[in-house]
């Protein structure tokens, strides 16, 4: 989802990950005209697409003044869940999650605060694709490449999907299958390795 024409990117620095969605039989999606640049008013409209298409909305940081806020507000109207990472009380970066804690968004701490959020139905998905996944890679962990991507400090989707040469949407859940699995973290920014894993 863009907040510009389909023919540019913005940040720039995004073209490789774009070009792996689309080669992985992704899309990028927008409602803007060819042509058309980065404009600071066209990010509430590209959040609001967002939030509709999505079951929930997981905020991580969020100033109190931000896009952040705008696409978290625009989810809960669509009735779609809110879900907030809580931060320091200190940090400005965190202000908007503590305030949409205190709206009555639900209060995220691990991967299950995540999954009683979804529907049933989803929820049984995801614990069926965990559980085939785990039985049909548990003994190739030691030498997956995805895995081996991700550092014990805060590594961004772009670098792992860089390192380990793999489709941005297979990245993306296999991340979450080893999320589930604990043995990494969704972190601002990205991604940490669990210890000993």
């Amino acid at each position: 989802m863009t907040g510009t024409g389909p023919d540019i990117t913005y940040p720039r620095r995004h073209q490789r990950l774009e070009q792996s969605i689309m080669e992985s039989s992704g899309a990028i999606i927008t409602e803007f005209w060819p042509g058309t640049g980065a404009h600071p008013g066209h990010f509430p409209k590209r959040n609001r697409l967002l939030a509709a298409m999505t079951l929930g909305t997981m905020v991580i940081e969020a100033k109190i003044r931000s896009g952040t806020l705008i696409t978290a507000n625009l989810a809960a109207d669509m009735g779609r869940e809110v879900l907030v990472v809580p931060g320091s009380v200190n940090n400005p970066q965190t202000q908007g999650c503590h305030h949409l804690i205190q709206q009555g968004a639900a209060l995220v701490t691990c991967t299950q605060d995540v999954l009683e959020q979804l529907p049933v139905k989803v929820r049984n998905n995801c614990a069926n694709v965990a559980q085939h996944s785990e039985k049909s890679d548990g003994e190739s962990l030691a030498t997956d490449k995805l895995l081996a991507s991700v550092n014990y400090d805060v590594t961004s989707v772009d670098i792992i999907t860089e390192r380990s040469n793999l489709p941005v949407s297979e990245v993306l859940a296999s991340l979450l299958h080893y999320e589930l699995r604990g043995l990494v973290a969704a972190v601002p920014g990205g991604y940490i390795k669990l210890r000993g894993k």
